[in-house]
């Protein structure tokens, strides 16, 4: 099977202003907040009002991602990290190797991710 990119999945997003942030995302943007899995790190999943599904914004306020403690430092917002809806899961995992790029699986907590 090929290894095809279809749609971009959703965004993930550092800040270290947690609620302001999702003021923004809610009151300036219209998305709503969303169910999130417990990562054990503050941040929240955000989707546009019409969709049915995952956010498609993602605030992390802390993680591995981010640091030895964890914290995102003040004025150090930015993309952590994109997901795109992919077809052909083994077909880009030796593309990517074939290309000497270093990757992992990750799987969501309490999901099917």
């Amino acid at each position: 099977m090929s290894a095809v990119v279809n749609s971009l999945f959703y965004i993930a997003v550092k800040t270290a202003r947690l609620e302001t942030s999702l003021s923004f995302y809610r009151c300036v943007l219209g998305l709503k907040e969303v169910a999130r899995p417990d990562f054990g790190y503050p941040g929240a999943w955000l989707a546009c009002s019409g969709l049915s599904g995952g956010g498609i914004v993602h605030l992390c306020a802390g993680g591995p991602l981010l640091g030895a403690d964890w914290l995102v430092q003040a004025g150090s917002a930015a993309i952590d990290h994109i997901s795109l809806a992919c077809i052909g899961f083994h077909a880009f995992c030796a593309r990517f190797t074939e290309h000497g790029l270093p990757w992992r699986e990750f799987l969501v907590p309490g999901t099917t991710l």
